[in-house]
């Protein structure tokens, strides 16, 4: 290419620019570049025109750019579990699948709001799992919430072991009965 001549490479380079430009700049603007290009009488260089789109670019990531604001994640601190407290939905029964929830009273909560945890398998029973749901600190006593899952193996205790805030206690839940063995083929 000849120095002055741009021809089809130039609006290639252009349209190429494009799909990173069109999330961040408004499409009248997009339009007047291109009107202006399109009536212009001069051919441009495509040197020229990789400068200016190279600047928009760099131009349009520094007005994209927005200062975020740092936040320290503080573990969530209460007073105190009572597990012994805790209130289970419906009943689990072995070799069952459970789905419920269960909720544990809790005192000196300060309003800040907790995330998920990795959850915790039952222990006694087997088979169950136990999950912290999602939610914000009452400010002094509340309930925090668990979600069950699972097919308890037998009967008996099943037993999660709770540690949340600092504080740590184990929540039993009654599974009743034993699973159905199934008798034996063709009887």
């Amino acid at each position: 290419m000849g120095t002055g001549e741009c021809g089809s490479d130039a609006l290639g380079y252009l349209l190429f620019l494009c799909p990173y430009v069109v999330e961040t700049m408004p499409l009248y603007c997009m339009a007047q570049v291109f009107r202006l290009l399109q009536n212009t009488q001069q051919k441009i260089c495509m040197k020229t025109i990789k400068i200016l789109g190279l600047s928009l670019v760099a131009f349009l990531a520094l007005q994209s750019c927005e200062k975020e604001e740092v936040v320290a994640n503080e573990p969530v601190r209460i007073a105190e579990l009572t597990c012994p407290g805790a209130v289970f939905t419906g009943s689990a029964s072995a070799g069952t699948t459970y789905n419920g929830v269960f909720t544990v009273p809790y005192s000196g909560g300060d309003g800040s709001t907790y995330t998920s945890n990795n959850g915790v398998s039952s222990t006694g029973v087997m088979g169950l799992s136990a999950i912290l749901v999602p939610g914000t600190l009452a400010t002094g006593s509340g309930m925090l919430t668990y979600s069950v899952a699972g097919t308890p193996a037998t009967g008996g205790v099943a037993a999660f072991v709770i540690n949340f805030g600092g504080q740590t206690c184990t929540v039993s839940m009654m599974v009743t009965g034993s699973p159905t063995q199934p008798g034996p083929l063709g009887e």
